[in-house]
């Protein structure tokens, strides 16, 4: 009620604030046709946090038809105004191309530095993943670890700080806080660092060995889709690893792992059809998922096969 009272008397905080209410439900019923209105009227006020809400309705097609051309050009008239959060998603625009922005990994990481500066941590996590996973072969992996540790002074974590501890990138090798830090993103909904969490317990890095505690972080990111998760899990199950056996179910999750070619599930699976655990006994299906594993480069599937690694 406040807000509105501010709104129709034109405040521009006002204004923004009683869109997010329609938008979110906050103090009435959600209703996106009165958020846009105010964003709307926020927007032909060049009021940057307005003009992001209407780039983000366009981007998700929410009370609007999704339409990625205004979603850019609302969210780059937010950005070249020095909005934090726009800059972000300018910088994603680019990084994964959207509408008329193609994708361009140099103009993404000029976005994301500055939205990084406005103290954004969601670009300082994008920027470390950018040195991490190296995108651009530039080498300059070590560049990592500041962004995730700046990103982690905000509680925003990704698996990255805990590979920077883990493989002593950019800062000395420390188990432990790599174990800490893969915990803190798996208990904020990081998916890598639940699978990454549960690697730790089922091989003693920087914790106590503990496979009832792996198996259940690899049931959690298999759940999530993970694949080197769904792997683990499917290992576990078969051997009752921190679990009751159960080769049937195992087989299942092996077999989601191996279709998405992971080397491994595919040389278990060739185990499980070569002693008929979990499946029928079936040498030529064994010999099958051996092949795909030795194709995979899985060194226990190249010894079984004869081939060569590539």
């Amino acid at each position: 009620a406040w807000y509105t009272k501010a709104a129709e008397a034109d405040d521009n905080d006002a204004i923004f604030a009683l869109g997010r209410c329609y938008k979110e439900g906050i103090g009435t019923e959600e209703d996106w046709d009165k958020a846009l209105e105010w964003f709307g009227k926020g927007a032909e006020k060049e009021e940057s946090r307005c003009l992001t809400e209407l780039g983000l309705a366009y981007e998700n097609g929410n009370g609007v038809e999704e339409n990625p051309q205004k979603a850019v050009e609302y969210m780059m008239k937010a950005a070249e105004q020095d909005y934090g959060y726009a800059q972000f998603k300018m910088g994603d625009y680019y990084f994964f191309g959207c509408g008329p922005c193609l994708e361009d990994n140099k103009t993404a990481v000029e976005w994301y530095e500055k939205a990084a500066a406005n103290e954004i941590p969601m670009a300082m996590l994008r920027m470390g993943e950018y040195y991490l996973y190296d995108y651009d072969s530039l080498n300059e992996s070590e560049k990592a670890f500041a962004y995730f540790k700046k990103a982690a002074e905000y509680e925003w974590y990704s698996e990255g700080l805990g590979i920077c501890y883990e493989m002593g990138i950019g800062v000395e090798e420390n188990e432990t806080e790599a174990f800490k830090y893969y915990t803190l993103a798996a208990d904020n909904g990081n998916t890598t660092s639940m699978y990454r969490t549960g690697l730790c317990y089922y091989n003693g890095v920087g914790v106590k060995q503990n496979y009832a505690e792996a198996y259940r972080w690899f049931t959690d990111a298999a759940g999530n889709g993970n694949i080197a998760a769904t792997y683990y899990l499917g290992k576990m199950m078969m051997y009752g690893e921190g679990c009751t056996p159960d080769p049937e179910t195992a087989v299942q999750w092996l077999l989601k792992a191996a279709e998405k070619n992971n080397d491994k599930a595919q040389f278990e699976l060739g185990n499980a059809y070569l002693t008929g655990k979990g499946v029928e006994e079936n040498d030529e299906i064994a010999m099958e998922w051996f092949e795909k594993a030795a194709e995979n480069g899985n060194e226990k599937a190249l010894k079984i096969t004869g081939r060569r690694r590539k």
